[in-house]
């Protein structure tokens, strides 16, 4: 190893050398015990306070409050145990945060086990402690606040002052584990009103095996380690002088270069964040930005394992860190990356560097420059897939095409032995099977595209099932998205050439359901094609336009073949390759072998690519199903779902998609290949996207562009406006608009509508139509800007708004509305597939414009183009001719200069090859590459270089945001749980638990729950069963004994329930007290009678894990909170709690302050969420009102505030799901306004 850089200072540092040299006399000449009474020895008590001395000076504390410890993982103990013993006459109750050292969570944790309550406070997604949570934790019987000073994993550095004030006016003793930030940033105990610090000497150069624990005079803890006098009687033992010495030596040196020395760390740091975030693709910055330990930079790598990472880097030299080096043996995730709200699969990708003062920005140059090949390295190898071949479902078994049936005991080997690595069954082509094979038999037929969607995915669940639920998917169409909203698919790619469609739209639908979802896409390219495959060997039998014949001039080209490879290269492809055909006759590389065995042979020369530019966004309704409007699974054309007709909408995601990859449409019905990649005149930088995108993926695309007609709903409509006031360009028509409710940047339709034929005025020029078209009253801001006029009528406008702006075209669906060629359209080889509704001129002018100003670098354009970032101002640039002619070419770029352009050559061998070109086309003269020309069927790629007046549109970073948790939807009358979700499609966003009334279990069979249970299980949904409905006497169910016979029923229905959620998974039963009995039962009976039933099924749900939540109801007895906590003492059972409802404690508002403090001494886990309403004479005659209605605002966050770490159960009676998102919406409001967040990564 000739390079040896340590950046691993978080973990130990260096001992400092003039460290060693004080502590080396101590060793050998001043060995003597402080203790003894004779001056040899006693020379060193002096020497041991002249430390303690310059350590007080440090943190601004007297001499007699610094104790020498082994570490600082003593200190903490101490800390912990030692107040609690010393204060547990005043209380029992601590608080810490998720994110602390080990030494203080297993400490407390111990605590815990001996009668002590902890709570663990959250952290926002920087790993900042919420001061209003802190408040809102402690109890009257809180004797200590621990909260660390500085993370030691992300770095993030803690509001102690503010922390230590809140402690201080509650009469708290505060403690803060300062192990990482001693020596790095100035302490000042008094200022910050800090009772108990803990330091370590061998975080700030100083040696191993010694500490210190600061104790403020006055505090009460009593002695940790007994056996002796030392350490004015708190801590026996005899003094380790050597490491004393060597602390104080380190401490006096750490404050005598504090500022310079953090500055510098400071700045390298900074260095090494840029660089890191810039040019390495799906990484991001644990902790805070700027509020963190001046050495500190930590980060996750989505794909890859941290193991791994530090393995590699070690191999160059370089020692970093996964996390806290006292954890680096566990396979488990931080603890801190998962309390930031990291997944665990990106938590397990994480890289700490920490630096020293040593460090240059040369060496972090070595570094970054290394792990960027690191990570590019580990994404793309050890992992492992069961290829199916030739799965046909429904076919049964025997014969090539089959039900592939796993055997037993196969999953769970694969599973065991390769663990993460295992990427499931491999299954291709299924979308399009369904399409051509099931979709047109559906029943009935024409059912709407909600239904279409439930009828695909009820076919892809059965597949799932029988498959092991871990699959990677190769789609041949494009319905990537509806495949990964499974949660189920590992690796997604798509069969390209073959009788299948444009490689360029496939990838743009599959890049945008990988960012979404986070999975990793492959590029696949078929030897085949309608007429036949590929291959060299010796048997082939060339016999033309026979699908199932192979020959050197049959199936795929070599030259499509080629450029295919290279392309999926730049689309940030994890693996790339061809379908079959790689050898001849099983003996030597094929010139198909060869093209890829030349494609790694370039990747290793020449490296990744860097990542795709692809600043626009294509958008369709997620219940859509568009497809293209042809393809190799159905004779017919211009279908969606593969039976339903195009409609207007379907028609302008066709032109949209057409303006960007002219031509698309024809892959697959011409030998001459064209279609498969067509020119593209703007460079390929569209990804596709659906409407339940959230609007963190929406922020990584400067332009987005509506591209069907969104279903109405406020969700939507609020998503689009925060795209656009966070910065972007988002372009809608009327038919998308006129379904938003508030409008968009406050431009909405009116009521009117227009059928025009005048010519469209737009930048001086005349654009006439081919048939009457309408345009929509567009009602607007007078600082809109008309972009074209219809007459004085305006056909587009823009507006800025926020940061971004939004052009609106007043087309409904910028398409013509009478048909433009003759009907019906036929499906054709060799013929161009006729457009009935065809884009409007203006509309294609105006959207040319806008794709054009995105527009990266340009080049001929009948040449295509694709541009990926490396970072810095480096691209690399590819350049593909699609034609079979030699094409002129030059590198233009719309922005800054170029200041160098350098080929990256790839193997042209394949051109002298037989099979380059298809067969119709072998008399063609394709020609050569040369400094000017590209030859026909080739590619090529550049690296080019812009200057740095370079103004490429980027959104700012944006970064994955959390799914909400916590939070329950109650679906009330439904027929299907997973319907109901289904047909939310961002319900994961919002909530993690449905709630369900207790008669869809009763009148289900277990056999059927058992099998709904497999899918809400793999989508992690918690589940709550509301028995509330039916607790009501009669003529359902009771819960008091007043009539036996009536009384066992009930209870018998009751664990029956019981018994099913256990099967279905639900974990929680919502259950109520019920009315009074009016008749021979005394109200002793009644409350007695309560009690039994409850501790009866409660011990019977605790056998299943099951908690019983005692909801607050109106008019049932007892009703009040008095009343209820009462109840829920005497019940007595760790799984019987009481959850309040908001709108109850609303209606009862002089009783409010009451009502909290008794809530406060109870375990609050739950709170229902809902509003009251009362009639006209001021008469309660609703409780489930949506909150979003109320007047009560301070009131909610007053009770939301009391209970920070409740979970919410949303109970509303809602009218539609707009209602519940607008519920949803306020809620967030009233959680954010007490928790100061403005959002969450991750």
């Amino acid at each position: 190893m000739s390079k040896l850089l340590y950046l691993d200072n978080a973990a130990t540092t260096k001992t400092a050398p003039e460290v060693v040299e004080a502590m080396l006399p101590y060793f050998t000449e001043k060995f003597g015990n402080p203790s003894s009474v004779y001056s040899f020895a006693a020379a060193n008590k002096e020497v041991i306070n002249q430390q303690r001395d310059a350590i007080a000076e440090m943190i601004g504390a007297k001499s007699n409050e610094i104790y020498f410890t082994g570490g600082g993982s003593e200190s903490d103990n101490w800390a912990l145990k030692c107040t609690a013993e010393a204060y547990a006459n005043k209380g029992n109750h601590i608080i810490t945060t998720k994110i602390e050292h080990h030494a203080i969570l297993h400490t407390a944790e111990y605590l815990e086990k001996r009668g002590f309550e902890v709570t663990y406070l959250d952290v926002d997604e920087d790993g900042k402690v919420k001061l209003d949570d802190l408040k809102a934790a402690i109890r009257p019987t809180t004797i200590l606040i621990s909260v660390m000073f500085a993370n030691n994993e992300i770095g993030t550095i803690q509001p102690i002052k503010e922390i230590g004030e809140i402690a201080h006016e509650h009469g708290i003793l505060f403690h803060t584990d300062a192990v990482q930030a001693f020596g790095q940033l100035p302490i000042n105990v008094d200022e910050c009103h800090i009772d108990m610090l803990s330091a370590s000497g061998h975080k700030f150069n100083g040696p191993k095996g010694i500490g210190i624990m600061y104790i403020r005079t006055g505090v009460k803890i009593r002695s940790f380690i007994h056996g002796g006098a030392q350490e004015r009687k708190r801590r026996a033992g005899t003094e380790n002088v050597p490491g004393i010495v060597g602390i104080g030596t380190a401490a006096k040196r750490a404050a005598a270069n504090m500022e310079e020395r953090t500055a510098k760390e400071r700045e390298v740091r900074d260095y090494l964040i840029d660089r890191v975030l810039n040019e390495i693709p799906y990484c991001r910055l644990n902790g805070h930005r700027t509020d963190r330990l001046p050495n500190n930079a930590n980060f996750s790598f989505q794909f890859v394992e941290g193991e791994s990472l530090l393995i590699k880097l070690d191999m160059k030299g370089i020692c970093g860190s996964s996390g806290s080096a006292c954890t680096s043996g566990s396979l488990d995730p931080s603890h801190v990356l998962l309390a930031i709200g990291l997944p665990h699969e990106i938590a397990h990708g994480s890289l700490r560097l920490t630096l020293n003062e040593e460090i240059e920005k040369e060496d972090i140059d070595y570094v970054v420059d290394n792990l960027k090949e690191i990570v590019a390295e580990i994404k793309k190898r050890n992992l492992y897939l069961f290829d199916l071949w030739g799965y046909i479902p429904g076919s049964g078994p025997g014969g090539y095409w089959t039900q592939f049936v796993i055997p037993d005991g196969v999953l769970n080997l694969f599973e065991t032995e390769l663990g993460d690595r295992w990427l499931g069954m491999d299954n291709g082509e299924q979308d399009g099977r369904y399409v051509g094979s099931f979709a047109p038999r559906m029943y009935p037929l024409g059912t709407d595209r909600k239904q279409q969607y439930f009828n695909f995915q009820r076919h892809f669940q059965e597949m799932g099932d029988q498959l092991g639920n871990k699959m990677a998917t190769l789609v041949s169409l494009n319905f990537g998205h509806y495949f990964l909203k499974e949660g189920v698919y590992t690796l997604i790619g798509a069969e390209t050439a073959q009788g299948l469609p444009n490689s360029q739209i496939y990838y743009s639908f599959i890049r945008g359901a990988g960012k979404q979802y986070g999975v990793n896409w492959f590029g696949n390219a078929s030897v085949w094609n309608r007429w036949g495959h590929k291959t060299y060997d010796s048997n082939a039998t060339n016999i033309d336009d026979d699908y199932n014949s192979g020959g050197p001039l049959k199936g795929t080209s070599l030259g499509l073949l080629k450029r295919l490879i290279y392309t999926h290269l730049m689309y940030d492809c994890v693996a790339v390759g061809f379908e079959g055909a790689m050898r001849v006759d099983d003996k030597k590389l094929s010139p198909i072998g060869k093209i890829q065995q030349s494609a790694v042979k370039w990747v290793d020369k020449y490296g990744d690519p860097g990542t795709m530019y692809t600043p626009v966004a294509l958008m369709t309704d997620f219940f859509s199903g568009w497809s293209f409007p042809r393809h190799l699974y159905s004779r017919q054309a211009y279908k969606v779902w593969g039976n339903l007709p195009y409609e207007l909408p379907d028609y302008q995601t066709d032109a949209m998609l057409d303006i960007l990859y002219p031509g698309y449409q024809d892959a697959s019905y011409y030998k001459d290949e064209r279609g498969f990649i067509t020119p593209n005149p703007y460079g390929d930088i569209a990804d596709c996207l659906m409407s339940d995108a959230p609007l963190w993926v929406l922020k990584q695309y400067p332009v987005l562009v509506i591209a069907d007609e969104l279903r109405p709903g406020q969700e939507i409509n609020d998503k689009l406006n925060a795209y656009v006031h966070a910065g972007g360009h988002l372009v809608i028509t009327a038919g998308s608009l006129k379904n938003m409710p508030d409008g968009i940047a406050g431009i909405r339709t009116g009521e009117r509508t227009k059928v025009c034929t005048a010519p469209i005025t737009y930048k001086g020029e005349s654009f006439k139509e081919r048939a009457p078209y309408t345009l929509a009253e567009l009602i607007y801001p007078a600082s809109a800007t008309v972009l074209q006029k219809s007459n004085e009528l305006p056909a587009a406008i823009e507006l800025n708004a926020g940061k971004g702006k939004v052009t609106v075209l007043a087309s409904p669906y910028g398409v013509t509305e009478q048909p433009q060629c003759e009907l019906p359209v036929k499906v054709m080889e060799e013929k161009p597939l006729d457009k009935p509704y065809p884009i409007l001129n203006h509309t294609k002018a105006l959207m040319e414009d806008i794709f054009a100003s995105v527009q990266l670098f340009e080049t001929n354009p009948e040449l295509s183009l694709v541009t990926c970032s490396r970072g810095n101002g480096e691209y690399t640039v590819l350049i593909s001719n699609e034609s079979w002619e030699p094409k002129v070419f030059s590198i233009g770029t719309k922005t800054g200069k170029i200041v160098s352009i350098k080929e990256l050559p790839t193997d042209c061998s394949e051109m002298q090859a037989v099979g380059y070109t298809p067969k119709v086309m072998l008399n063609t003269s394709f020609g050569k590459n040369t400094a000017h020309t590209i030859a026909g069927g080739n590619v090529r790629i550049f690296r080019v270089r812009l200057d740095d007046k370079a103004d490429v549109t980027v959104m700012p970073e944006s970064t994955p945001v959390p799914n909400t948790t916590g939070r329950a939807l109650v679906l009330r009358n439904i027929l299907d749980v997973k319907e109901e979700i289904l047909s939310r499609p961002t319900f994961f966003e919002h909530y993690d638990r449905v709630v369900i009334d207790w008669r869809y279990l009763h009148n289900r069979e277990k056999k059927a729950l058992k099998q709904e249970a497999g899918w809400l299980g793999r989508q992690k949904l918690k589940m709550t069963v509301d028995l509330t409905s039916g607790l009501n006497l009669y003529p359902d169910l009771r819960i008091v004994n007043n009539d036996p016979p009536f009384y066992q029923k009930s209870m018998e229905v009751m664990k029956g329930v019981i018994d099913k959620m256990e099967i279905l998974g639900a974990d929680e039963l919502l259950i109520s007290t019920q009315r009074t009995i009016e008749n021979n039962y005394t109200m002793e009976q009644f409350y007695a009678s309560l009690k039994e039933s409850f501790q009866v099924l409660s011990d019977y749900a605790a056998k299943k894990n099951i908690r019983l939540l005692l909801r607050q109801s109106v008019a049932r007895t007892p009703d009040t909170i008095e009343g209820l906590q009462k109840l829920v003492g005497e019940v007595n059972r760790p799984n019987f709690t009481l959850t309040p409802a908001l709108s109850l404690l609303l209606n009862n508002e002089a009783g409010l302050d009451a009502d909290l403090n008794r809530l406060k001494q109870m375990e609050i886990k739950d709170i229902l969420i809902s509003a009251p309403e009362k009639d006209i004479h001021d008469q309660l005659w609703n409780t489930n009102a949506p909150i979003y209605k109320s007047d009560k605002a301070t009131l909610i966050r007053k009770i939301l505030a009391a209970f920070p770490q409740a979970n919410y159960i949303m109970d509303g009676l809602y009218a539609s799901q707009d209602e519940e998102y607008l519920d949803g919406k306020a809620m967030d409001e009233f959680v954010t306004k007490n928790n100061h967040l403005c959002g969450k990564n991750y």
